[in-house]
């Protein structure tokens, strides 16, 4: 997990926060230099079930969302493999 396609979305300028669950402080470091990136260090996860889950945990406390809101969840599975982004899903909080 490297932070690869938070720092890939970063590039197109969003209007939203982008929120990264990083493994270490090491990666959430780098990621906080990129534009509108907040990184957050979590455990590593080892199921998109799981990951889902948790980052509407985060995305919960982090941005005071409601009942109702969406997210969208991204990255690359299966988890280990660098630089591949294939996984999206729009997720209702």
């Amino acid at each position: 997990m490297t932070g690869f396609t938070a720092r890939k979305i970063s590039n197109l300028r969003p209007n939203c926060i982008i929120l990264a669950c990083c493994p270490s402080n090491h990666i959430a470091e780098k990621l906080a230099l990129n534009f509108g990136v907040k990184p957050v260090v979590t455990e590593v996860f080892h199921d998109t079930d799981q990951m889902i889950e948790k980052a509407k945990e985060i995305a919960k406390e982090e941005f005071h969302l409601q009942e109702g809101d969406l997210i969208v969840v991204t990255g690359g599975f299966p988890l280990g493999q660098t630089r591949m982004t294939n996984y999206i899903r729009i997720v209702e909080i």
